[in-house]
């Protein structure tokens, strides 16, 4: 039943709250008695007077709801001086405009139905809903043990407490503002929760953290790679594909959020948590032992080489016998940590970015007539946007309280992966002895991890960090030991467990992300057929700041996809010209009609102007392209010779993989070969080949029949698709 105003309110009764003024546009006085129990009275008691300076009471307080003129943009509540709010001075409401009064009818649609936050909660026919916000800066005492009010907002913040109240549409608009007023509602206790109204809503909006924690489960797995030294004769690596361990995690989001209380039914509230809109947010994510193991026993790395070692045992032991170091220890297990953190971060960050407007990050139903003494701490708790002890309980929930949506379920459901790049295995066969050889980093754009030897570490390391690899010589290494690993690979000379696969990737973070910026990122995705070109432009609509944001791919070859680089259906090398049309093809999907680039996609597309330019050679781009300015006509220099470069080194490779494989060399000759052509293409390696247009020129010349993923993820896109592997006809 829609709430009708109580006579009592306006009454004086003995031990109440003093009323207060109210004053008007005009002048006029009102006066209004808060319930003994309500928040104005429990919270505020040195609230006097506050006015509605846009308001005219005369006009207004006798017409019904459905009539008063006032919309969803509403009123101002202005105060004449500051007022503190809570037992201990938690809150304070600033002097002049701190405050709303809005309307909501039934035309509306519903609530939140437009705003920053998502499940919008519908407005019934005859039902309107008057909205009395408040706004108010939040003390460091919010935090102490004695402030309640300070709902996860930072101190030095302005935290909105708003009450929508629902009436019928016939009600007096002076008897629902007195009805507001009188049983305004902090939403600070369990108590308090019960005072909302039926159909009632109080929301609590503002900068600040919301904490959460619980176990999910990690993927771990391996990326062996050769390098150029590659031994004679190659063992086999003694690496498995991967595992499952179950990590402890605890988060801290830093956003715009609000904390909603909806009284849904008589006996029931919803407690949800939302992330503002599309607005830039943070997470940190800290790593610690899983469910049931002693957090003093957490070793990650020894986490790490049971899941990836084929022979653990014989791995964790001549590592306890080489007794590195408490430096290299200190090391390794930063880099571990690092690592696993930054993934448990994006991981987090691409959930919470894929949320939809109308989702809840948290979202819980509370039963106030069960709960039983736990339940009230876990609940007041968690008005605090303290949640780990609500999460943590998981399936063991005290009474009266159920879980309806969890972003962390999610993420327990969505196994994440921990990246195991090993650089250099097969020169070292065992994981031990490449990681006492060598080091142990992590890439801090994606958290993979690398085990590299000493030369590689070498080339890869970031200054700044010593347990840290920089992201673009990371980027061009991996790309490089990727060729070379195939190359062993498709020679039938490195020959590790049949289901380890070759992987190539391509990373980046961009710290600022406008429109173009994701538009690249997202060309990527649609060249390598993860994306229409419709599903593109619905994912760019409308925004054109993107904040901060990561894309991640990567194409994952098995045996005969790896093949597939160099080798024709037929079992013959594949042709310079064939490269060329695939490095060709690369281009054009990454460089679209009307971006700013746009006149790299001649050369790309025209095959009378890629001729003319083969023909007459880089001393002749001028007379082909006359009307283009240097820095063009460089570009397209640039463009021309990575393709040549890699076509004419793709074709090589692939003339020696056949006489390899027709003339049945022994392996040492083959290997000899095969090191010889390649350190000429390594030295010729250009740094294009680490970025988007490496992959998806080898994903091009191998027909598209590898595995592919691409995730990109930013406050305001999360999206993420698959591509299975395709079968190679031999």
């Amino acid at each position: 039943m829609l709430n009708q105003p109580r006579a009592a309110n306006r009454a004086h009764v003995k031990g109440r709250m003093p009323s207060f003024k109210v004053t008007d546009q005009l002048g006029v006085d009102i006066d209004v008695e808060p319930n003994p129990d309500s928040g104005l009275a429990l919270y505020a008691k040195e609230l006097t007077r506050f006015r509605l300076p846009e308001v005219n009471w005369a006009r207004m307080a006798n017409l019904p709801l459905e009539d008063a003129p006032l919309n969803t943009g509403g009123a101002g509540l202005s105060f004449d001086q500051p007022v503190p709010i809570g037992s201990a001075g938690e809150l304070t409401i600033g002097a002049g405009i701190s405050g709303r009064l809005r309307l909501f009818r039934p035309v509306d649609g519903a609530l939140f139905a437009s705003g920053l936050s998502g499940d919008p909660i519908p407005i019934e026919p005859e039902e309107a809903y008057l909205a009395i916000s408040i706004k108010a800066s939040v003390s460091g005492r919010a935090s102490n043990a004695a402030g309640r009010l300070g709902f996860g907002v930072d101190a030095g913040r302005d935290v909105t407490i708003t009450n929508y109240r629902p009436f019928a549409t016939g009600t007096p608009f002076a008897d629902a503002f007195r009805e507001s007023v009188a049983g305004f509602v902090f939403p600070a206790t369990v108590e308090d929760l019960k005072r909302i109204p039926t159909r009632g809503v109080v929301t609590a909006e503002g900068q600040g953290q919301l904490r959460f924690s619980g176990d999910v489960d990690m993927l771990t797995l391996s990326n062996p790679l050769a390098t150029l030294s590659l031994p004679a004769p190659a063992g086999e690596v003694r690496v498995a594909p991967g595992g499952s361990v179950t990590i402890g995690a605890s988060y801290v989001l830093s956003s715009e959020h609000q904390v909603r209380l909806y009284r849904k039914a008589p006996g029931s509230v919803q407690i949800g948590y939302y992330r503002c809109g599309s607005s830039e947010f943070s997470i940190r994510a800290s790593a610690r032992a899983g469910a049931g193991v002693r957090v003093r026993n957490y070793d990650p790395f020894a986490m790490v080489v049971r899941a990836i070692s084929a022979d653990a045992a014989a791995d964790e032991d001549a590592l306890e016998r080489a007794g590195p170091s408490g430096r290299e220890i200190d090391s390794i297990r930063s880099a571990v940590e690092a690592a696993i953190d930054r993934k448990l971060e994006l991981a987090a960050r691409f959930e919470l970015g894929s949320l939809s407007r109308r989702d809840a990050a948290f979202l819980y139903e509370v039963d106030l007539g069960t709960l039983d003494s736990a339940g009230f701490e876990i609940v007041e708790r968690a008005l605090q946007c303290n949640l780990p002890p609500l999460i943590e309980a998981g399936e063991l929930l005290p009474p009266g309280i159920r879980m309806i949506r969890s972003v962390l379920g999610t993420l327990r459901r969505r196994k994440q992966t921990l990246k195991v790049n090993l650089l250099g295995i097969y020169n070292f066969v065992s994981i031990s002895q490449l990681a006492l050889s060598g080091s142990v980093l992590y890439e801090p754009a994606t958290g993979d991890l690398v085990i590299t030897d000493t030369a590689t570490a070498q080339r890869v390391q970031a200054s700044a960090l010593n347990f840290g690899a920089d992201t673009q010589k990371l980027r061009n290494v991996l790309a490089e030991s990727f060729l070379i690993t195939a190359v062993y690979r498709s020679g039938k000379i490195a020959l590790p467990l049949p289901e380890l696969r070759v992987t190539q990737t391509y990373f980046e973070l961009h710290n600022a992300t406008n429109r173009q910026t994701m538009k690249d990122n997202l060309d990527i995705a649609w060249a390598l057929g993860l994306i229409s070109a419709s599903q593109q432009q619905n994912a760019l609509e409308g925004t054109e700041d993107f904040g901060r944001s990561t894309v991640y791919a990567e194409a994952s070859y098995g045996e005969s996809q790896t093949a597939a680089l160099f080798m024709n259906q037929d079992g013959e090398a594949r042709e310079v010209e064939e490269y060329e049309a695939a490095g060709r093809r690369a281009i054009a999907m990454l460089i679209q009609p009307g971006d700013p680039n746009e006149y790299r996609r001649i050369p790309a597309t025209d095959d009378a102007t890629w001729k003319r330019m083969k023909s007459l050679g880089q001393p002749g781009f001028r007379q082909i392209f006359p009307g283009y300015s240097h820095l063009q006509v460089e570009t397209l220099i640039a463009d021309y010779s990575l393709i040549v470069w890699w076509s004419r080194s793709m074709a090589d490779l692939a003339a020696a993989l056949h006489q390899i494989r027709s003339e049945g060399l022994d392996v040492e000759t083959a290997r000899k070969t095969l090191t010889g052509r390649l350190k000429s293409v390594a030295a010729g390696t250009k740094p294009q080949f680490g970025d988007p247009w490496g992959l998806i020129a080898m994903d091009q010349a191998a027909g598209q029949r590898a595995e592919v993923v691409c995730q990109i993820t930013s406050s305001r896109l999360a999206w993420r698709e698959e591509r299975k592997e395709k079968a190679v006809t031999a």
